[in-house]
């Protein structure tokens, strides 16, 4: 596999890329790499086989362990470690391709080196084909999984995060194309998806913003620009107390008092003085004068929290 770093240019010679977007652990990182040499064919093949003898081995009980076991398990352990440690650049190759908006490229890197630890321990070597080729599927498994368990705060289905993937990778290569603004349904026909699903994809992509995030530098949170569609629970259960309450002390008020309440506030709707006046034969300022002989009244019998 040709290897093209973000880190070139830091250690070998053939990495030719600028080093100041890289940070410093992650451009020590990448100089350390430098010094295991890539692998031939023969020789995974050999690293491989010894690997792969390690089960066996290590469920040889210590104490029972002869001088030919204990230096066949040195030399498969030291064979597993070369191939880990030879194929770290692999890693980052891959890595290169994913963007997370919650993990970082090291992050990416380490998952994927989980990836590799597995392939190595997984690896076949009668198969026929190189380790590379094999190892990149565990690989991109590990950074995708991480990416779907670690990368928002409502999980994503794996299968999910790799539509989405496919389509992000149509969508750029539509504009590569000359396509500058590719339509839903031109994505879904590149990519060879049912247009439903690919939109069903596009929504789950939609970002998630907590609501005790705050709207500004310092400002309100999200949650107090909200407008409530409803009162709360609470509130309407208390508001219904209440009423029953105002209810139950109407018959201590004068018939003229009972009427201007009654039709004022407990129709289902606010009527205004002239309205009530219409309906009782009495002018605006009668209302008026009844409404707040009314309330001090009730604010001498009623407790204070239920006060009008």
């Amino acid at each position: 596999m040709r290897w093209n770093t973000v880190a070139a240019g830091l250690a070998c010679p053939r990495w030719r890329h600028s080093a100041a977007v890289v940070s410093d652990s992650l451009a020590t990182y990448l100089q350390a790499l430098c010094r295991y040499p890539l692998l031939s064919a023969q020789r995974e093949i050999l690293l491989a086989k010894q690997v792969r003898e390690l089960p066996g081995l290590r469920a040889v009980q210590q104490h029972q362990r002869t001088a030919a076991q204990l230096r066949r398990l040195r030399a498969a352990e030291r064979a597993r470690r070369m191939l880990v440690t030879c194929n770290l650049r692999l890693v980052v190759s891959v890595a290169r391709a994913y963007r997370a908006d919650t993990l970082s490229f090291q992050d990416l890197i380490q998952e994927g080196n989980l990836g590799l630890i597995r392939a190595v321990e997984k690896f076949d070597p009668t198969l026929g084909y190189r380790f590379s080729t094999y190892a990149c599927w565990w690989i991109r498994q590990s950074i995708s999984r991480a990416i779907a368990n670690q990368d928002r705060t409502i999980r994503i289905p794996g299968h999910a995060t790799a539509l989405l993937r496919k389509l992000r990778a149509t969508g750029e290569r539509l504009r590569r194309c000359g396509v500058p603004d590719p339509s839903l349904s031109r994505i879904a026909l590149e990519a060879e998806l049912d247009v439903e699903a690919v939109s069903r994809a596009l929504d789950l992509s939609r970002t998630v913003y907590s609501l005790d995030a705050a709207s500004q530098a310092g400002g309100p949170s999200l949650l107090d620009l909200m407008a409530a569609e409803g009162a709360d629970g609470y509130e309407r259960l208390e508001g219904d107390i209440a009423l029953e309450v105002l209810r139950s002390r109407l018959p201590w008020l004068s018939d003229t008092e009972h009427a201007v309440l009654s039709r004022r506030y407990l129709q289902g709707q606010v009527l205004s003085p002239q309205q009530v006046g219409a309906d009782l034969g009495l002018t605006s300022a009668e209302v008026r004068l009844a409404e707040k002989r009314a309330i001090r009244h009730l604010r001498r019998h009623l407790p204070s929290r239920l006060r009008p």
